[in-house]
């Protein structure tokens, strides 16, 4: 089935870190109801800071009752933190010279000249 094929190729992406996928199965759990199963992977796109839509809806949870003030108060300063980084004046100098982090926090030159 075409369905289950393409959710089984979803949670996959998910499993292996893909954003966008991670994202697509906390709005397809959402969706269908699954809200303890959609938490967390909004929680997990917030502090990653990736989409924008990520913190609507974990403010439409909140809202719903699910989540707490206090655990929507720490995805947004998440949500923030990885914003403000990910957009920082170091990654942009960083950048220029062809350094980038590695997914350990390591910072990388590459050396174009070799």
């Amino acid at each position: 089935d075409q369905h289950e094929a393409y959710l089984e190729n979803i949670v996959k992406a998910a499993e292996c870190g893909c954003p966008e996928a991670v994202e697509k199965l906390a709005d397809l759990s959402f969706r269908k109801g699954l809200v303890s199963y959609a938490i967390p992977l909004y929680k997990f796109t917030a502090l990653i800071g990736h989409g924008s839509e990520c913190m609507k809806q974990l403010e439409t949870i909140h809202e719903e009752g699910f989540l707490s003030s206090d655990d929507l108060k720490e995805c947004r300063e998440d949500y923030e933190l990885a914003k403000k980084e990910m957009f920082s004046k170091e990654r942009e100098a960083m950048a220029k010279v062809g350094g980038y982090t590695a997914r350990d926090g390591s910072i990388i030159q590459c050396d174009q000249f070799m």
